[in-house]
């Protein structure tokens, strides 16, 4: 039997009743169409996780190159990065000022004149209110101070310091027990530091600054020239 050609001169092709997508089972329920097996291997899906992961860690290490290095966290040298044997740290060194028994840290303390306005008002106790001793290491209320102010012994007794400047004292003086020894422990890699303590008044401004370019320049401007003569 011949079969009708279609206009390009193919056999035309017998388009029966559409199927129902789902299929009848003998008892009359409806059996689901079998779903696709998928076109992914779990190999295919294993490679693609893995070079996902790759390249997250290399984003995560370029990102991690463009941080300065001084936000960075500090890293801890491991064993093999360390050269050298790590060793127990030593006793501290001596400075020359140790060696030479006066001490890594000294107090001393300065007395100064009376100003217009104390010498005005005036003072009820005759002669001087301190007696420093002979070897300027320490001091006490003088006589006449404890008798016009009646002080107990307790009161009385005498203070000792690494040193005692009168208030005949000069700048020069002053540092000269104090600062001059300060620049060679500086060059040799020891800190130092002087502090002035005291009262409003007593005198410290004109202890460590005084008038700078003159004669009663202080402690600071003294120091400085001995350190800039010294490099």
């Amino acid at each position: 039997m011949m079969r009708p050609k279609s206009s390009k001169g193919r056999p035309a092709s017998r388009k029966g009743p559409k199927r129902s997508k789902s299929m009848m089972n003998i008892d009359g329920k409806s059996k689901a169409k079998p779903s696709k097996p998928s076109s992914k291997s779990p190999s295919s899906t294993k490679k693609k996780k893995t070079a996902k992961t790759k390249q997250t860690k290399r984003s995560a290490t370029l990102s991690k190159d463009t941080i300065p290095s001084s936000t960075r966290p500090p890293q801890i040298p491991t064993s093999a990065e360390v050269k050298r044997p790590v060793t127990a740290p030593g006793p501290p060194r001596a400075s020359s000022s140790s060696a030479t028994g006066k001490g890594g840290v000294r107090v001393v303390t300065r007395f100064r004149p009376l100003n217009k306005t104390e010498k005005k008002v005036g003072s009820e106790i005759d002669g001087p209110i301190i007696e420093i001793a002979d070897d300027n290491l320490s001091v006490r209320f003088s006589k006449a101070a404890q008798k016009q102010l009646n002080l107990t012994t307790a009161d009385s007794a005498r203070f000792s310091f690494d040193y005692v400047f009168p208030n005949t004292s000069t700048q020069a003086d002053v540092f000269r027990e104090t600062g001059e020894a300060m620049a060679p422990e500086l060059f040799a890699g020891f800190n130092c530091t002087i502090l002035a303590y005291g009262q409003t008044g007593t005198g410290k401004t004109w202890s460590m600054m005084g008038i700078v370019g003159t004669e009663n320049s202080g402690v600071i401007p003294r120091l400085v020239q001995s350190i800039f003569a010294g490099i």
